[in-house]
């Protein structure tokens, strides 16, 4: 690469430098490939397992039948699933005791430099989430949507291998 395109070879010696010198000498992670320890821990196998389930216009579910809109389908669930989350915990993102108390003494540098509380929402943005919540599922499916109703629905595996539903708790309405 040195012969061929010193440009580029200067760029990427620059980046495996300060990359090596952020993630070893400094100790933090900056990149998400070289978070050695993402997958270090198996999940040990559970009794039950729950998920959320989206229903909306008279309990029509939310359904993605390709595995190829599994993106779509964690955009509409995960950003539920942290909504409820942070609605149980008081309008406070769960990860924020973590990153105040833990991560931020650990990593002083972000705090010095980078307006940190700009990383969670904020309550008006709290309760803005149904109305854009509702607005952009009206946009997916292609129709107006009148209400949504998010269930949580446990399950468990029986020693057969079949699935058994354990319940299904409505836990959050948007009118």
């Amino acid at each position: 690469m040195y012969r061929s395109n010193r440009l580029l070879f200067a760029i990427v010696v620059l980046f495996f430098s300060v990359s090596f010198a952020v993630n070893f000498l400094i100790k933090t992670e900056v990149t998400p490939f070289f978070k050695w320890d993402l997958y270090a821990a198996p999940i040990p196998a559970q009794k039950q397992y729950s998920f959320l389930e989206v229903r909306y216009n008279d309990n029509r579910l939310l359904n993605f039948p390709h595995t190829w809109q599994e993106p779509e389908k964690l955009f509409f669930t995960n950003t539920m699933d942290l909504f409820i989350a942070t609605k149980k915990n008081n309008n406070r993102d769960p990860l924020r005791n973590y990153f105040e108390a833990d991560w931020l003494p650990r990593h002083p540098f972000y705090g010095r430099f980078f307006n940190t509380s700009l990383i969670f929402n904020d309550t008006a943005e709290i309760n803005a989430f149904p109305a854009w919540y509702k607005r952009y599922l009206s946009q997916h499916i292609g129709e107006p949507v009148d209400s949504i109703k998010i269930f949580e629905r446990k399950i468990e595996y029986q020693d057969d291998g079949s699935v058994r539903e354990v319940s299904s708790e409505l836990i959050y309405t948007i009118p």
